[in-house]
C-alpha cells in the first residue's frame, strides 16, 4: 500500500463504523506516519534490511548518533551484551549481582559501558523510518505490516468511539505480535 491508498483505507474504516467527522489528508498523513513509527519499533528488525545502521569506535560512552530508532545488539571486544533501557527496571550500575559481566546502559542519548572504562564498541541499530508524504509515498517497512499502519491510524482517528478504538488497538497487536518492541504506545 502507498500513502494515498493508506489514507482511503483509514476513512474507509472510520466511515464504515459511521464516524462522519472530516479529517484532512495532513491529519490521517500524521496518524499514519505515528503508525508506522509504533510497527517499526515492533516487528523484527531483520525484517527491516534498509533501516539497519552500525556505529564503532571506542570510548567509556557513546552519544546515539542523529538517526538512532531502536537498538539492534550492542558488541564490546567482540562480544555481544545486553544494552539496558531505563524501562528494564531501572538497573543500578553499582549492584554487585548483576547477571552480566559487561552492558551498555541507555540512559537520555548516551550508552555509558559497565564495567566503567574504554573499550571496543560495535552498535547495531535501525535508524527511524523516513515519515510517509507526498514525495516519500511508501513506508519503510515489509508489505505485510502496512495493514497494521492502518489500524493504528484509525485508532487513533476513532478517539470519540472506545469500542472501535478497542477494536482497532487489538487487530494492531494481533498484526505485529503483542510481545514486541520496546513498550512504546499502545
Amino acid at each position: 500500500m502507498n500513502l494515498t491508498e493508506m489514507i482511503t483505507a483509514v476513512r474507509n474504516n472510520l466511515n464504515a463504523e459511521g464516524i462522519t467527522e472530516m479529517f484532512s489528508d495532513a491529519n490521517i498523513t500524521e496518524w499514519l506516519n505515528a503508525g508506522l513509527s509504533a510497527v517499526a519499533s515492533r516487528i523484527p528488525p531483520q525484517t527491516m534490511p534498509d533501516l539497519q545502521q552500525v556505529a564503532t569506535g571506542t570510548a567509556a560512552s557513546v552519544a546515539l548518533p542523529a538517526d538512532y530508532f531502536r537498538g539492534v545488539a550492542l558488541l564490546l571486544a567482540t562480544r555481544k551484551v545486553p544494552l539496558i533501557l531505563p524501562t528494564d527496571g531501572g538497573y543500578d550500575p553499582g549492584e554487585t549481582d548483576f547477571w552480566a559481566e559487561h552492558f551498555g546502559l541507555l540512559w537520555g542519548n548516551t550508552i555509558t559501558f559497565y564495567p566503567v572504562g574504554s573499550v571496543a564498541y560495535t552498535l547495531y541499530y535501525l535508524s527511524a523510518p523516513a515519515d510517509m508524504s507526498a514525495g516519500s509515498p511508501d513506508p519503510e517497512i515489509p508489505d505485510m505490516f502496512h495493514y497494521a499502519v492502518v489500524c493504528y491510524a484509525t485508532f487513533l482517528g476513532a478517539s470519540k468511539d472506545k469500542r472501535l478504538r478497542t477494536q482497532y488497538l487489538e487487530l494492531f497487536h494481533e498484526l505485529v505480535g503483542a510481545g514486541g518492541g520496546n513498550n512504546e504506545r499502545p
